[in-house]
């Protein structure tokens, strides 16, 4: 089974797949599921209840959720890092890490990084 077609079962409540065929709660990710029900607000206090008591066993924390939320449909694109294309060339400049890019980011003002662009462009090819 997919990690997200326990989402679907716990957002339109069509069959519980765990008491269906107990073979599939081992394909059951708690994160994923905690992570998919996080972005809505009907559901984030459940999921951060189950982030809370991540010790139980993965039937119950799906029984859980399945029971506790409501029906409806709940789609969302999740949230990924965009990257910032001055750390990723001071990064390169320095020759050190992302952090240690962002650090060196907050102390020099965006008219420094600017002139270093236009400067040196051959290290934005590398």
């Amino acid at each position: 089974m997919n990690p997200f077609d326990f989402v679907k079962s716990i957002n339109f409540k069509t069959s519980n797949p765990i008491e269906d065929n107990p073979e599939n709660e081992k394909h059951y990710e708690p994160f994923l599921t905690n992570r998919s029900l996080s972005y809505f607000p009907d559901t984030i206090l459940y999921a951060n209840e189950m982030n809370c008591n991540h010790f139980l066993d993965k039937r119950l924390q799906h029984d859980y959720l399945y029971h506790a939320t409501r029906k409806g449909k709940r789609f969302s694109k999740w949230i990924t890092k965009t990257e910032n294309s001055s750390i990723v060339y001071l990064s390169k400049f320095f020759e050190c890490s992302k952090s240690k890019a962002e650090e060196i980011a907050n102390i020099l003002p965006e008219k420094v990084v600017e002139r270093m662009k236009s400067e040196y462009p051959e290290i934005d090819a590398l």
